[in-house]
């Protein structure tokens, strides 16, 4: 993950993170019935894994610091297609 790799020597440099947020998350225009696996698996690794690394990650940082994590998702995953 190039995010997580970019992110994680600004925090080591500045040896802090006060706040994380997670916005990340990708729509694939195709119906579930021909979805391929591959697609599928994109999705799931920018969705779900992503957002689980860069948690894991800060943890450490965000209880020296006492900050916070931010979760932005959006109601998409409420409509059926």
């Amino acid at each position: 993950m190039d995010l997580i790799h970019a992110w994680s020597i600004k925090a080591l440099k500045e040896n802090r993170i006060d706040v994380l947020i997670n916005s990340e998350g990708i729509w694939i225009e195709e119906p579930s019935d021909t979805m391929t696996e591959d697609l599928w698996d994109r999705c799931l690794d920018i969705d779900l894994k992503g957002t689980f690394f860069m948690c894991r990650y800060a943890i450490p940082f965000l209880e020296k610091t006492q900050g916070c994590t931010i979760n932005v998702s959006s109601d998409s995953g409420l409509v059926f297609l």
